[in-house]
């Protein structure tokens, strides 16, 4: 009875397995190269639009865009010869009916004892929609900005008015740092799913592997959802202040952009003093922190930063018993004949189609008028050090 129950426990495994392979939402295909195609899912077959039988028979050049195809037989190659086990990339396809998918694509190996590869593991995730969004967003964000240099133009008294723009200009901005937020916990979600899948394909599942990995994806699920409820707090306007933990006010401001830097190879320190609190409007406070720290982003990519880092301090200053955060980069500084100037209503070193040069000048109006504090900037280490005091 107990062997019995056994078999009856894997079979039902197996089936669940197979069911998350065929109804997966993302397109899932295992290759050899001495077979070819091993198996592909039916969300592969859709995405691209070819029944099973068809999709096999072809390679993968034939699918792929004319212009995708050497970056990937280059990345493929080194795979192939032992340079590294997988890797990550945007690939556009052509479908069956001629049209363009893009996809996300994320394929690993699986090697034999002598380091040759046994099979490939792709997964393929649509991200057309998300494409064709960014491109739309790009097109809007020029748009804002230059309806806000024009309304600049026209009375630059209406600050309330630059405001909100300039809080839509930013909300773009975030759109596109969630995009990189998502992007690692994806990847592990991703990898998770294809470990389910060796394992099976190894006789290696059992019920204590699958609990291990369904927790850690609803973990990984859970931060997603995080980024978005921090992502919508921030563009709700506060009503009132409150007292709240300054530390958590900074992580949650980090939630949104830090994806990019990690994306970028930035590193972030934060030494943080435990237990300060601030009455302040956090979503006001959290404009502030998002305003340095694009800032920041801003100088990384104009001077081609490739190590770049930045530091967050708190403390109580014990003279004044003010709370002081400090923001420092190795970006190389301001020049000394315009950091007095930074903070200035329409100051501004970027180009026209980049900047509009309220977003320091808002951290200030901030600082100085909603929360009774100041907030300078000087030149330290090799970098730009903003220095706030509430």
């Amino acid at each position: 009875m107990e062997c019995y129950q056994l078999e009856s426990n894997l079979i039902e495994k197996e089936q669940q397995l197979h069911a998350a392979f065929d109804f997966s939402t993302i397109g899932i295909a295992i290759t050899s190269v001495e077979k070819g195609w091993i198996d592909v899912n039916d969300r592969l077959c859709r995405m691209l639009g070819y029944p099973k039988e068809e999709l096999t028979r072809m390679t993968w050049i034939e699918i792929t865009h004319p212009e995708d195809i050497e970056p990937d037989v280059t990345l493929f190659n080194q795979v192939l010869g032992g340079k590294m086990d997988g890797y990550e990339m945007e690939k556009r396809f052509i479908r069956k009916n001629g049209t363009i998918i893009y996809t996300k694509l994320w394929l690993n190996c699986r090697r034999n004892e002598d380091g040759s590869v046994r099979y490939f593991v792709v997964l393929l995730e649509d991200i057309s929609e998300r494409k064709a969004l960014e491109e739309e967003l790009k097109e809007l964000t020029v748009n804002l900005q230059r309806r806000v240099t024009e309304e600049v133009e026209k009375n630059r008294e209406k600050d309330q008015l630059m405001y909100e723009q300039s809080r839509h200009i930013a909300m773009g901005e975030l759109l596109v740092n969630i995009g990189h937020q998502w992007r690692q916990p994806l990847t592990v979600i991703g990898l998770l799913a294809q470990d389910v899948l060796d394992a099976y394909l190894h006789n290696e599942l059992s019920e204590a592997y699958i609990r291990e990995n369904i927790k850690a994806i609803t973990d990984e699920l859970m931060g997603l959802s995080k980024t978005i409820d921090n992502f919508k707090s921030y563009y709700i306007a506060d009503s009132q202040k409150t007292t709240s933990k300054i530390v958590d006010e900074i992580n949650n401001t980090l939630s949104l952009i830090d994806g990019y830097f990690r994306s970028k190879g930035v590193k972030i320190y934060k030494e943080f003093a435990e237990g300060l609190t601030v009455n302040l409007f956090p979503n006001e406070f959290s404009q502030v922190i998002l305003n340095i720290l694009s800032n920041i982003k801003d100088v990384f990519e104009e001077r081609c930063i490739t190590d770049g880092t930045i530091k967050i301090k708190t403390c109580k200053e014990p003279d004044t018993d003010k709370t002081v955060i400090t923001i420092s980069d190795n970006g190389g500084g301001v020049s000394e004949d315009i950091i007095g100037k930074i903070f200035d209503p329409y100051f501004t070193t970027k180009h026209k189609s980049r900047g509009t040069g309220l977003g320091l000048y808002f951290a200030r109006v901030i600082i100085e008028k909603s929360m009774k504090g100041s907030i300078t900037a000087r030149n330290v280490n090799g970098g730009c050090e903003f220095r706030i005091e509430i």
